[in-house]
């Protein structure tokens, strides 16, 4: 079990955003019709700015995270995000936590001090297992499902901030939120 969402360590939290954009109809990322999901890029912009460590946990390919950041961000996968853990690179996909356990296999904040940002069910299975406190914002696509086990869930992360974070220490600008 994850260390309760209050004791977490207000400097040691990383967030773990999976699910970061909303596709449309399925496209291809690199055909421009994805769009970050609500309240994703004051998320992150307010994290870097109160110095948290940034992952992705998914089973998607390194190729997906890169074209999605791109289209999302202008940006490359690694100048977002300080670890990236995609692909093929753990035997085991989720509901198992062998991915979120890639991620945390760095120099850095331990299970107990991250939050995993899941929109499924076997998302956040996975990060549970993995020993996360977890956030559920459900997509149109898993929003029947059964959030129970989350410390957490919002429809999106629209004036989201991790808890015990003073707010001065969380910068969120509210300008455009792609």
């Amino acid at each position: 079990m994850p260390t309760s969402p209050s004791t977490i360590p207000k400097r040691g939290i990383s967030c773990f955003i999976c699910r970061f954009a909303v596709p449309r109809g399925w496209p291809s990322a690199t055909s421009g019709a994805v769009t970050l999901r609500p309240g994703v890029a004051t998320v992150i912009r307010a994290a870097r700015a109160a110095g948290l460590r940034l992952a992705v946990a998914t089973t998607t390919s390194p190729h997906n995270v890169v074209a999605l950041c791109r289209a999302c961000w202008g940006q490359e996968a690694d100048d977002i995000f300080d670890v990236v853990a995609a692909g093929d690179a753990v035997a085991a996909k989720k509901p198992a936590p062998d991915i979120y356990r890639l991620a945390l296999d760095r120099p850095g904040p331990g299970p107990a001090e991250a939050i995993a940002i899941e929109d499924s069910r076997i998302g956040m299975r996975a990060a549970r297992a993995a020993g996360h406190a977890v956030l559920v914002t459900p997509s149109a696509y898993t929003a029947g499902e059964d959030f129970s086990g989350a410390d957490w869930v919002r429809p999106d992360l629209t004036g989201w901030r991790p808890p015990g974070l003073a707010a001065q220490a969380w910068q969120a600008d509210r300008g455009d939120d792609r």
